[in-house]
C-alpha cells in the first residue's frame, strides 16, 4: 500500500480537524524544517517562517505564518465588533429587537473561529494547525447566513423604504440610508468576506500541510497510549479536586500504606536476592573444596 499523502489525508478529515493529531505529527527540529529562518524587515530581523514554510506565501508577498497570524487578529476583531454591533443595535427603536437576537445566533460560527485562531496562538501543534481551515469556513458560513438574514428581513419584515442606523439617541440622531442602498452596502460587505475567507481557506491548508508528517505505525500506537495515559491523569486530577480536605488525608493516608507495603516487599526480595547469592557462593565454594 502506497504511503497516505498528508494533502489526500486532509481532504478527507477536513471537516474532522481534531482527528489530525492521531495520524500526523509535526515535523521535528532533526528534519527539514531545521531552525527558523531570518529574514531583515523595515527595523528589525523576524523568524516569520521556517525552512519548511521558506518561499510560502499569504497574497504572494507575506510570510505564511505572518499572513495566518493577522488572519486570526483580523477573525478576532471582526467577532469582536459583531457581538459588540448586533447588541448595541438592540436600543434602536426603529429595528426589531428580535432582529438583533437572530444576527447574534447567526454569528456563533465566528465566534468558535475566533476561538480556534486563539487556541493556535497559545500552542502550534498539528491539531491547532488542522482547525484554522475550518475557522475560515466557519467565518464564510456565519457571513453568508447573515446576508441572507439581512435579505429576508428588509425585503419582507423591514416597513418603509428608510433604514434607520444607530443607538442611544432620538431618530434625529439615526444615520439614514434608503433600504436598497443599505442592502448593497451589507451584502457588499458580506461579499468581501467570503471572498477573502475563501482564500484565506486554501492559505490555512497550506500552512498546515507543510509543518506536518504522516505518522507511522509504531508512532501511531505511542500517541495513542499517551493519549490515553493524559486522560488517566487528568481524571485522577478532577476527581482530586472533586474531593473533601477529610477525603484528600484519608487518600494519602491509604497511598503511604501502599507505599510502605511496596517498599516493605521491594526490600524483602532484596534480602532473598542477597540470601539466594549468598547460599549460591557457598555452593560454590564446597564444590571447590571437594574437587581439591
Amino acid at each position: 500500500m502506497d504511503k497516505m499523502n498528508p494533502m489526500n489525508a486532509m481532504d478527507l478529515n477536513k471537516f474532522f480537524p481534531g482527528d489530525d493529531d492521531a495520524e500526523f505529527r509535526s515535523l521535528k527540529s532533526s528534519e527539514k524544517a531545521v531552525g527558523d529562518t531570518l529574514t531583515q524587515c523595515c527595523c528589525c530581523i523576524c523568524n516569520c517562517q521556517t525552512k519548511a514554510t521558506e518561499g510560502v506565501t499569504c497574497c504572494c508577498v507575506i510570510p505564511i505564518k505572518c499572513g495566518i497570524t493577522t488572519i486570526g487578529v483580523f477573525t478576532i476583531l471582526l467577532a469582536a465588533i459583531g457581538i459588540s454591533a448586533q447588541f448595541f443595535l438592540m436600543l434602536n427603536d426603529q429595528v426589531k429587537w428580535w432582529y438583533c437576537l437572530v444576527n447574534i445566533i447567526l454569528l456563533v460560527p465566528e465566534y468558535i473561529a475566533a476561538s480556534f485562531f486563539l487556541v493556535w496562538f497559545g500552542h502550534d501543534t498539528v491539531g491547532t494547525r488542522g482547525k484554522l481551515s475550518c475557522a475560515c469556513t466557519m467565518v464564510v458560513v456565519s457571513a453568508s447566513l447573515i446576508a441572507a438574514w439581512v435579505i429576508i428581513y428588509f425585503v419582507w419584515i423591514h416597513e418603509g423604504d428608510t433604514v434607520y442606523y444607530g443607538w442611544g439617541t432620538t431618530e434625529e440622531g439615526y444615520i439614514k440610508y434608503q433600504k436598497k442602498y443599505y442592502i448593497f452596502r451589507e451584502l457588499a460587505w458580506a461579499i468581501i468576506v467570503i471572498v477573502a475567507y475563501s482564500y484565506f481557506i486554501c492559505v490555512c491548508n497550506r500552512y498546515s500541510t507543510k509543518l506536518m508528517l504522516a505518522r507511522s505505525p509504531e508512532e501511531k500506537v505511542l500517541h495513542k497510549q499517551e493519549t490515553k495515559f493524559r486522560e488517566i491523569a487528568q481524571e485522577a486530577l478532577d476527581a482530586l479536586a472533586k474531593m473533601t480536605p477529610e477525603e484528600k488525608e484519608k487518600a494519602a493516608k491509604k497511598d503511604a500504606k501502599k507505599a510502605k507495603k511496596a517498599k516493605a516487599k521491594k526490600e524483602a526480595e532484596k534480602k532473598e536476592g542477597e540470601a539466594d547469592g549468598e547460599a549460591a557462593a557457598a555452593d560454590g565454594a564446597g564444590a571447590e573444596g571437594e574437587a581439591a
